[in-house]
């Protein structure tokens, strides 16, 4: 997980999912969490969150990269 990074990008795919990049030290990295697209009812567009996730290889279209599977997001304290 990571504390104090900055929300990018969130919007809603699919059946209530939360697509986003995370940003902190100067890296961007994608991000989806399944079932999650009611925190944006609190949580907006540059916030910092805290965030829990798994590290995952996502093969997409031909590419490999690395995208977290994010289980817990909060805005952070």
């Amino acid at each position: 997980g990571t504390r104090a990074a900055r929300m990018a990008q969130p919007r809603i795919v699919g059946n209530n999912h939360l697509k986003l990049y995370l940003k902190q030290n100067g890296k961007a990295i994608d991000g989806i969490g399944f079932d999650l697209g009611g925190v944006l009812d609190s949580i907006r567009n540059g916030d910092l969150v805290d965030a829990a996730f798994l590290p995952v290889i996502n093969e997409w279209d031909g590419g490999r990269g690395l995208q977290l599977n994010i289980r817990a997001l909060r805005e952070s304290r």
